[in-house]
């Protein structure tokens, strides 16, 4: 009834190869569904490094398997319930933060519908992965080009 289409491991693992970076540290996707394709780009990162992750899908039970899936695989982020054209705001799902910014190994979800406390959990997120960057040596131009796995910047 919602049209939806869930994208094949095979293809979530070739945008992930296509889009990674080694000093990629977020990564967005607005119509998530499952989770399928952050978890490709996760699976491709050093799990030494901070990594935050927003998700955001307008089905509320592709949110929840979203949510779910991140937790299990370890994965700090939000899982925003919103619908990507209008930006309309429901709800979203905060996921394992009980593992950052100290790792205490304690998966967790918490549902939240304040939309601020979303938007300052991102805002943290941005100054922590600042804070925790190396300085990288220099690249040539064609490699600063941002990639990004979405239409859209965290």
């Amino acid at each position: 009834r919602m049209g939806q289409f869930f994208t094949p491991d095979s293809v979530c693992d070739i945008m992930a190869h296509i889009v990674s970076t080694p000093d990629g540290a977020t990564g967005y996707d607005c119509a998530c569904g499952s989770g399928r394709t952050l978890l490709a780009a996760h699976a491709r990162t050093d799990a030494r490094q901070f990594r935050f992750y927003v998700a955001g899908d307008i089905d509320p039970m592709t949110c929840k398997m979203c949510a779910l899936n991140m937790m299990l695989h370890g994965m700090l982020g939000i899982v925003e319930r919103r619908d990507a054209l209008s930006m309309e705001f429901y709800s979203a799902y905060v996921v394992n933060e009980m593992m950052w910014p100290i790792p205490a190994m304690m998966p967790s979800v918490r549902c939240t519908t304040d939309e601020g406390e979303v938007a300052r959990i991102r805002r943290a997120a941005q100054r922590y992965l600042r804070a925790d960057r190396q300085p990288a040596a220099p690249q040539p131009e064609e490699q600063r080009q941002p990639r990004q796995l979405s239409l859209f910047d965290v």
